[in-house]
């Protein structure tokens, strides 16, 4: 019996619309494969609407949205929307009128697909995780404020906000992803010994709830060492419980460098970029994620390295 839904197109500004064209086109080749049909509605939203109207979410088009089974959106924004304006006005409202608390990020390699991972990276495994990240809580509530802007006296608060009701049902979310995937771990990931209030409330509704799953593996990573040693153990993953708003590498000023490899990674107190390099040459790199500093020492050194230096004709500087 062949299933219908329907669907809701926002192909937004930029690349938006053509990303969801080829999107569609994909769509609805698997659809037909599994005898489901979608009817489309497009939706004008984004910083073009914007511009022409000032309108980031009309109400009368979240109603009409409410009704579809599901949305496809594409990009939206442009340098000349003012920051914030179409993120709250139309990502986030849409996130908390539908009540999306689940922001999903599956990451699978494909057969044939070209990656910066080291050889002894792929050949410990398929790459095939997944990463559930809280979307209605957190820093994304808005609690927070200002006042005497715009003098040297200025204050600028933005409160994490995380409710006990909040974290359990993403939890929840993750461990049942979990049970049903064959590796069968969890990783719940955040920073609990700084951010220690909200930190440790997801700690303990993990604790409390994989009681109820003892199929599953559970396992802590600070943000930090997730991202620094990520591609080390990329291959082990199975479901990020992901619990802050984005990963995070080193900025800061002081010597302090990590370089990701195919199986390790190192942390230096002084920089070093032969030393760097070094680790380059011998189990290969897939990314640096450093400060400034740090980077200025690994392309000295580079300058005068004496050997080949693998991936130097890729490089990027971002």
């Amino acid at each position: 019996m062949t299933r219908a839904f329907n669907l809701a197109v926002v192909p937004g500004d930029g690349i938006g619309p053509e990303v969801t064209a080829q999107a569609l086109t994909v769509l609805h080749q698997v659809a037909a494969e599994h005898d489901v049909t979608f009817s489309t509605t497009e939706y004008d939203l984004g910083a073009r609407r914007w511009h022409a109207t000032g309108e980031t979410l009309p109400d009368a088009v979240l109603d009409e949205i409410r009704g579809q089974d599901a949305i496809l959106l594409g990009a939206v924004g442009d340098p000349g929307v003012p920051s914030g304006v179409l993120e709250r006005g139309l990502l986030l409202r849409l996130r908390f009128e539908l009540d999306h608390y689940v922001n999903l990020r599956p990451s699978r390699l494909f057969p044939g697909v070209p990656t910066p991972l080291a050889d002894s990276v792929l050949e410990r495994g398929d790459i095939d995780f997944v990463v559930v990240r809280e979307g209605t809580e957190g820093p994304y509530v808005g609690n927070g404020g200002a006042i005497r802007v715009g003098t040297p006296q200025e204050v600028a608060t933005e409160v994490s906000l995380n409710t006990a009701f909040g974290v359990e049902r993403v939890v929840r979310d993750a461990f049942e992803r979990a049970q049903a995937r064959p590796r069968r771990k969890l990783t719940l990931v955040h920073k609990n010994n700084v951010l220690v209030h909200a930190g440790h409330l997801w700690s303990r509704t993990v604790d409390a709830v994989s009681a109820e799953y003892p199929e599953v593996t559970v396992d802590y990573l600070h943000v930090d060492a997730a991202t620094f040693g990520w591609q080390a153990t990329v291959t082990d993953r199975d479901v990020y419980l992901h619990t802050l708003p984005m990963f995070h590498c080193n900025g800061w000023g002081m010597p302090y460098a990590a370089t990701g490899m195919g199986v390790t990674h190192v942390v230096l107190r002084k920089v070093d970029g032969a030393e760097i390099l070094r680790r380059i040459r011998d189990h290969g790199v897939t990314y640096l994620c450093a400060a400034p500093a740090v980077v200025a020492a690994v392309l000295d050194a580079a300058a005068t390295w004496d050997g080949p230096i693998p991936g130097r004709d890729r490089v990027r500087i971002i």
